[in-house]
């Protein structure tokens, strides 16, 4: 039983800003908690397993528009 559906990783649709590439993936569900609960863990295992010194993530929770 799927929960939870992700869309991407897909280059922004403005993908190149002050010389910093933009991607995005999408996070589609019915249940806001369970959503954040899978970001949050997606998120510690990206700081245990890689070195993301250089690489910046935002999260937009319920964004109004995806561009």
């Amino acid at each position: 039983d799927e929960w939870a559906e992700i869309l991407g990783p897909v280059q922004a649709p403005m993908s190149k800003i002050q010389g910093e590439y933009r991607w995005q993936i999408l996070l589609k569900g019915d249940n806001l908690d369970d959503l954040r609960n899978l970001s949050q863990a997606a998120l510690d295992e990206l700081e245990t397993e890689n070195n993301l010194k250089s690489v910046k993530i935002d999260i937009d929770v319920a964004p109004l528009r995806v561009l």
